[in-house]
């Protein structure tokens, strides 16, 4: 279900990074990997399109199902090569 919910709201089709004029808000990085090859899109203070809000509640619908052993932080995500997220400043 998950999969048909990101071909329906066209996840795939999407712009890479969406933003809006505003300032003291928080990224949010939505990545998904497709037959090997990997997608990113990034909102700034909700400047994405609705079907990406939809998206984003149906992973974590998932996600809240998902019996997680144990968490671990790490300093940068080992999947993925280069993210559109900008870097601290």
């Amino acid at each position: 279900m998950l999969a048909w919910t990101l071909e329906k709201n066209g996840y795939f089709t999407l712009q890479a990074d969406y933003q809006r004029n505003i300032t003291d808000s928080v990224f949010v990085s939505t990545r998904v990997t497709r037959n090997g090859k990997k997608y990113e899109v990034v909102e700034y203070a909700g400047g994405g399109p609705l079907e990406l809000w939809v998206i984003r509640r149906a992973i974590e619908g998932v996600s809240s199902t998902v019996e997680w052993s144990k968490t671990e932080t790490l300093p940068e995500c080992p999947r993925w090569s280069k993210s559109q997220v900008p870097a601290p400043k």
